[in-house]
């Protein structure tokens, strides 16, 4: 009886939300959103949430705050397994959980509505 649920298990984990995102990896996709900066980089804020532009630390000033379309190859790192201290035991400022970034972006402005 107890392989029957470790069998359940299995399957649960194979249709996770974390392991479908990581069937997008190294897709190319289109994302519409807001055009924002965050510590790390540019992000596109999507209402599925936020995705950083590889290599592009900052949007130019006509285009924050302005909806985009980007598209670009996907790719997702999973930092829940990082440390936040470093080998001295000291606390360091990290990012938790998954951080998508698109790769090879192109972007343009979406007209205002």
């Amino acid at each position: 009886m107890n392989w029957w649920y470790i069998f359940i298990a299995m399957l649960y984990a194979c249709h996770s939300p974390l392991n479908n995102k990581q069937m997008d990896q190294d897709k190319t996709i289109t994302v519409t959103g807001t055009a924002l900066n965050a510590k790390a980089g540019a992000v596109v804020r999507t209402a599925d949430g936020s995705y950083y532009i590889r290599d592009l630390s900052a949007w130019p000033d006509s285009l924050y705050n302005k909806q985009v379309e980007v598209q670009g190859t996907l790719t997702i790192i999973d930092h829940s397994k990082d440390s936040l201290q470093d080998e001295d035991g000291e606390y360091t400022q990290s990012m938790r959980g998954l951080q998508r970034i698109i790769e090879h972006a192109e972007w343009k402005a979406l007209p205002e509505q």
